[in-house]
């Protein structure tokens, strides 16, 4: 990563705002986005005021060292904070992440460190909400190769298969790819099943007339890519079609709000506004987007409550969905980087309304 410096050079100008000396660092996407660290949950970070320092245990030596060449590393036992309590002397505030420290690790730092400890709740979050050039890239590489297998997927897509049997394609070719997690459990469903905006592909098998709704993304380079597309096998009602066309127009409106200086709730009234004309807004059951980056749910949150002000660089979806409970769901989703006048759409897949 080639701005180790400029992110840690950010977090410390945030150190008065918080009234801190030092941040304890222990989010895994956290420390990966100071220090390049792949050792996730087995490494700890000191951002110092003018200092960087990682914790890890003997097993991860030199990957340390290879993955963190401007970071001063400290070996120590698994879990352990004595190594590190030297750093601790001249602290007086130390803060932490709150949102994520457990319990157990509070009281191990409440034994070496007599100064005050002071929760610190998404200060690392507040400077990956905008995206460097490098992380637009690998967002825009992420999102092409989910695009890559869906168009690959969709053409292996038969009637008789089951909806375990898609998303264990998906999985397939995500890892012909060279990708080796996804970025969430893949949701394909199909039939009535699409009503369930969150549910779990099961044995079902396909047939023709099935609406089927895939919801699909991976980690490329650590940054992910979320995309759903919903489509018909072998035939489509007249119902599926319209209400397709409508879902249709109002994510088009969406991401036609997306640029600089709109609040994100102002873009979740808009679509709700418009689905409500059609009679459709009960059936809209979860928020308009959230943020994407190292982790599939970041901010800004895309809500009714979403106060974020929308800057360049900052990457969101656009994803309104129906759900008609005993018929099925229908569900758009593009992932949009925000730039200057509008937005850049990094999802490719088509979204007329497609018959398999």
């Amino acid at each position: 990563m080639k701005n180790i410096n400029g992110r840690v050079k950010g977090l410390q100008q945030k150190f008065p705002e918080y009234a801190i000396d030092a941040l304890l660092v222990t989010k895994p996407e956290n420390i990966f986005y100071l220090t390049g660290f792949t050792g996730g949950a087995d490494g700890r970070v000191l951002v110092t005021e003018n200092g960087l320092f990682l914790s890890t245990d003997r097993r991860y030596e030199q990957q340390a060292h290879l993955e963190c060449p401007k970071t001063e590393i400290i070996i120590e036992s698994a879990g352990g904070y004595k190594l590190l309590a030297h750093k601790y002397e001249r602290l007086k505030k130390l803060g932490m992440e709150s949102h994520h420290i457990t319990w157990q690790d509070y009281l191990g730092l409440k034994k070496i460190f007599t100064g005050a400890l002071i929760p610190c709740a998404g200060v690392v979050e507040t400077l990956r909400i905008i995206k460097d050039e490098e992380e637009l890239n690998l967002l825009r590489r992420s999102a092409a190769v989910n695009d890559e297998v869906f168009s690959t997927v969709l053409n292996e897509i038969k009637p008789g298969a089951s909806e375990t049997d898609i998303a264990a394609m998906i999985n397939h070719q995500y890892r012909l790819k060279g990708c080796n997690k996804e970025a969430f459990d893949i949701i394909a469903l199909a039939g009535k099943n699409t009503a369930l905006p969150h549910g779990r592909s099961g044995a079902s098998l396909l047939k023709s007339g099935d609406m089927i709704t895939i919801d699909m993304g991976v980690f490329y380079e650590h940054y992910v890519s979320d995309m759903t597309r919903t489509f018909a096998l072998g035939a489509a009602g007249e119902k599926f079609e319209k209400l397709y066309n409508i879902l249709r127009e109002v994510q088009q409106m969406g991401i036609a709000l997306v640029k600089p200086g709109v609040v994100c709730k102002e873009i979740d009234a808009a679509i709700r506004a418009f689905l409500k004309k059609h009679n459709l807004a009960d059936f809209f059951a979860h928020s308009t987007g959230h943020g994407i980056g190292l982790e599939i749910h970041e901010e800004p949150v895309v809500s009714l409550s979403g106060g974020v002000v929308l800057q360049k660089n900052m990457v969101i979806t656009v994803e309104p969905g129906i759900y008609i409970p005993g018929w099925g769901g229908i569900r758009i989703e593009d992932s949009v980087i925000v730039k200057e006048n509008g937005c850049e759409v990094i999802t490719k897949s088509p979204k007329e309304f497609i018959i398999i």
